[in-house]
């Protein structure tokens, strides 16, 4: 299950994002600051 598109992005989670394979904290970092630049975040985490 991939993603292909921002909307599909935001729609995960910080911690759905940092389980997904070959996606280590530094790359997350990385998506986490260029969604920002385009103005939107993840989804909440529902604890």
């Amino acid at each position: 299950m991939g993603i292909d598109t921002v909307d599909q992005l935001t729609k995960k989670t910080e911690a759905e994002m940092i389980k997904m394979r070959n996606l280590g904290s530094k790359s997350l970092e990385e998506v986490i600051m260029r969604i920002k630049d385009l103005g939107l975040s993840f989804c909440a985490d529902e604890d």
